[in-house]
């Protein structure tokens, strides 16, 4: 290029860079989500070693510093489309800055830094503001200070002024100490300026303006800067309903309900179906929006899990077929995707979905979706079991073993042969051999390790 010549962009690239880059996004997210969700799946086991938590603790660690550069690699995108969106909720305010600490502190300990968190007592209870971006800013205010300090410790500071009566100005600082006392009063704060500077900070300015606020600057007598970031944000005076952690649930009450899993990944339908199954639900499959279609006519579910992303008919598609059909007018469904721009959201809702659960699927987000859809009592750790069910006949002490190995492995398929080879044998086996498919065929991987420990248990007394 000559000099003094002028690069120009075309017409429209940044929207095609964008979708291009939405694309790659969905590719990645795939595979990651079946490594986070069967991490979090196996997570829920209660035989696992220390260390064997501790693996998959690095799994789901490093699975969400992946999941962490894919989002980054899309606010990228959408910030040269013009399409990066801000989604405000009602969150508990302390709470959320002693979570963002917690972080913080990793960060600091990573580079060798003290932390300390300095919350004013006087924040409102509950805000409404866009929480992941909030946390996002605030974290990329304390990873760029850890990178810059010159030793000792970070401090947050979070405090508010009062705004009227329906509003506050949230202030947040993060200041490199040093581990020097402060000689003198430092410079006034001044806009942030992030040209030339790393990419997150670039981001977390975008951010801050969307969010009505502004990065600023002051540099310090003993070296260093503090960066700050204030808004105003609603607040709210209900406050925000507690929500008892899910991840102890261990069934529902009541009639057993039958979900439709759809995703043209048989992998992530695979860990969809074991983590419903584990929960007690009647578990069915599909491959692509035609493939659900099908299995609705055959036996209609009480909801349907759908990704929108897929071959021969997408979700959407699916979707819209589904509500024209007056007698699955009560089926409940809840779309499942790794693009969640707010305009697909829309779109999905107004077709006829009732929620949207982002990839990666939350357990905590998907049992709490599933019960505001199903209206489910759900049945945690400290509640008593229900009356355990009769064993069938047990198989010979070889067919027993082996049973107990395939449930361990979660091979559905294999289940079913083990199944149908047994009933094909003695008489007294098959009983046992229909109770194996029911289970196979709803992928129900706890109860069947349960069934076999249950057999196992009796075999020293029936020696």
């Amino acid at each position: 290029m000559n000099a003094g010549q002028r690069t120009t962009r075309a017409p429209g690239t940044g929207c095609v860079q964008a979708e291009l880059v939405v694309r790659l996004s969905h590719e990645l997210r795939t595979p990651l989500n079946a490594i986070l969700g069967y991490s979090e799946l196996i997570k829920r086991a209660d035989n696992l070693t220390p260390r064997q938590r501790d693996g998959l603790g690095a799994i789901e660690s490093s699975g969400l510093t992946l999941l962490a550069l894919i989002n980054d690699l899309l606010d990228v995108a959408r910030i040269d489309s013009e399409a990066l969106e801000l989604h405000p909720e009602p969150i508990c305010l302390p709470a959320f800055v002693q979570d963002v600490a917690q972080a913080a502190r990793t960060v600091a300990a990573r580079a060798g830094l003290r932390f300390h968190l300095e919350a004013a007592p006087d924040l409102p209870a509950t805000v409404v503001v866009d929480s992941h971006r909030l946390r996002q800013v605030l974290l990329n205010l304390v990873t760029h200070a850890a990178q810059c300090a010159g030793g000792g410790h970070l401090v947050l500071r979070a405090g508010s002024t009062p705004c009227g009566d329906d509003a506050a100005r949230l202030g947040f600082e993060v200041q490199d100490m040093s581990g020097m006392p402060d000689p003198g009063p430092a410079q006034p704060f001044t806009p942030f300026a992030p040209a030339g500077q790393v990419l997150a900070l670039q981001l977390s300015q975008l951010l801050a303006r969307l969010m009505g606020g502004e990065l600023l600057m002051a540099g310090l007598p003993a070296g260093g800067c503090a960066l700050r970031f204030e808004f105003a944000a609603p607040v709210k005076r209900c406050g925000v309903a507690e929500v008892a952690a899910p991840m102890d649930v261990t069934g529902y009450a009541g009639p057993r309900k039958r979900v439709l899993v759809v995703d043209d990944v048989e992998m992530y339908r695979y860990m969809l179906c074991d983590l419903l199954g584990s929960l007690g639900f009647e578990v069915d499959q599909a491959g692509n929006g035609q493939e659900c279609l099908d299995r609705v006519a055959a036996h209609a579910p009480d909801l349907i899990l759908i990704d929108l992303v897929m071959p021969v008919m997408d979700g959407l598609q699916a979707i819209q077929s589904i509500r024209m059909q007056p007698q699955w007018k009560d089926i409940a469904i809840v779309a499942v995707s790794g693009s969640a721009t707010e305009q697909r959201q829309l779109r999905t809702l107004s077709a006829g979905a009732q929620a949207w659960i982002a990839k990666p699927v939350d357990p905590e987000v998907l049992i709490a979706t599933l019960g505001a859809q199903l209206g489910l009592l759900w049945m945690r750790g400290d509640v008593a079991a229900h009356a355990v069910a009769p064993l069938p006949p047990a198989p010979a002490a070889e067919q027993l073993h082996a049973f107990h190995q395939l449930a361990l492995e979660g091979n559905m398929r294999k289940i079913r042969a083990f199944a149908d080879a047994l009933a094909a044998g003695d008489a007294h086996d098959r009983p046992l051999a229909d109770q194996l498919r029911r289970l196979a065929a709803d992928y129900q991987s706890r109860a069947l390790v349960e069934l076999a420990e249950r057999y196992l248990a009796c075999v020293p007394a029936a020696a």
